[in-house]
């Protein structure tokens, strides 16, 4: 059951990335950084595929552990976004997009896959060239899928659970 719905995910994760909308790029702009939310983190990576539109791959692990003595949990997750920039201010800009997603999470005996769609609202402040900070909330709609899961429709919108600080490091491919 297990290894059924591992090979499920990966099959999932790979589809995603291989069917995307291939744009063809402007620049070589590539940003990459570090997602911080009060849940866990994620590693973000965005590549600029046209002026201020960034195609944006999010992947991390939300929860990592033991409860008790033996019970073992853990969460990862994958996230695909075209996300979207307008200038606010000089060095300010307002993020969005939508985002697809994609969840695995094993509790105890009981292991099993989140598919959900979310919208990036934030901002993002340019401190030099080389490096910005990101505050973000993520609100999604989610549904669980596998033999274990209860096949409910989860909806996040509480700012809470879905907001994160990115710190990001700008840098041109050669």
């Amino acid at each position: 059951m297990k290894s059924r719905l591992l090979t499920t995910t990966c099959v999932i994760i790979l589809a995603m990335i291989a069917f995307s909308p291939m744009l063809n790029a402007q620049n070589d702009m590539r940003e990459t950084g570090l997602r911080l939310g009060a849940f866990g983190s994620d590693f973000v990576f965005k590549k600029e595929k046209k002026p201020n539109k960034f195609r944006r791959y999010r992947a991390g692990i939300n929860n990592l552990g033991v409860i008790g003595s033996d019970n073992f949990v853990a969460s990862f997750s994958f996230g695909l976004a075209m996300e979207k920039r307008k200038s606010v201010g000089e060095d300010l800009w307002f993020i969005s997009g939508l985002e697809p997603r994609l969840n695995f999470a094993t509790i105890r005996d009981n292991s099993f896959l989140r598919l959900g769609i979310g919208y990036i609202l934030g901002f993002q402040y340019d401190i030099s060239d080389a490096f910005s900070i990101n505050a973000e909330i993520i609100p999604s709609i989610s549904t669980d899928i596998g033999d274990n899961a209860d096949n409910t429709l989860v909806i996040d919108a509480a700012p809470n659970s879905s907001a994160a600080i990115s710190v990001v490091y700008r840098f041109q491919k050669k």
